[in-house]
């Protein structure tokens, strides 16, 4: 009777332990998966967060290619703690040019952004989209032009190549020999009413006439005219002003 009271105490003793050893392996396993769940729904909230920044700002998040690689070999790595440090979103951009000159004599159109790019360090296009050109310079048969790029994420970069123009006159206005005169009411409407008495060319032979500013300045009163300005820039930075007289009503 003693004999078989030790047995079932042994037994009982061992089985407690088993349950325990049991609930032990269930408790860590459970610890394990919320883990991993848990690193699951941080690689999903970055993935959804490097397609707001991707639209809004055109920026990828780095960190988020060595997650997903991490996430794909997950079974056959013990989990450790991940830790993504802040970042500054700005990143160090370089503008490249396959050509450092381009050439232009009138023939077909002049693409400025044709064969431009703009990098990170890691090699990644940046939309041309935010890019801005400026051409300029005195000397009218060569001329800087002057790429910046600008983001929301505050990327910047800035580069300058060289423009040649060959068959190129500068802009030019023609005046109508007779304009008509102009009441006082119609100063803030000057377009409308010399429209169809001026052309403007660009220096190609393209006309920019849509692009000239009028402006009137009275004269002395007993002159009784208004000394009006016509002037155009072209493309290339070019600027050209005629000036006429006409009576004032």
């Amino acid at each position: 009777m003693c004999a078989g009271a030790g047995f079932t105490a042994f037994f009982s003793s061992f089985r407690g332990c088993s349950m325990k050893k049991q609930f032990q392996e269930k408790k860590e396993n459970n610890k394990k998966e919320r883990r991993r769940n848990y690193l699951r729904n941080a690689i999903v909230f970055l993935a959804i967060l490097n397609l707001i920044l991707l639209y809004v700002f055109d920026y990828r998040v780095p960190v988020l290619a060595g997650l997903m690689d991490r996430m794909e070999n997950r079974n056959s790595v013990e989990y450790s703690e991940v830790t993504v440090a802040e970042e500054d979103l700005s990143e160090q951009l370089t503008i490249i040019f396959e050509k450092d000159s381009l050439r232009y004599d009138g023939e077909g159109e002049l693409d400025l952004l044709d064969g431009v790019s703009v990098m990170d360090e890691s090699g990644n296009k940046y939309n041309n989209d935010n890019l801005t050109v400026e051409v300029s310079g005195d000397n009218k048969k060569e001329k800087t032009v002057r790429y910046t790029y600008s983001d929301k994420a505050g990327n910047t970069a800035e580069a300058e190549r060289t423009l040649k123009l060959s068959h190129y006159d500068g802009p030019s206005i023609e005046l109508g020999e007779e304009l008509p005169d102009l009441r006082e009411e119609d100063i803030d409407n000057l377009k409308n009413v010399y429209s169809g008495y001026y052309t403007a060319k660009d220096g190609f032979g393209l006309d920019i006439t849509s692009s000239v500013v009028i402006t009137a300045e009275e004269g002395e009163k007993e002159d009784g005219y208004y000394e009006l300005s016509f002037q155009v820039t072209n493309l290339y930075g070019d600027t050209v002003t005629e000036t006429a007289k006409v009576k004032a009503k």
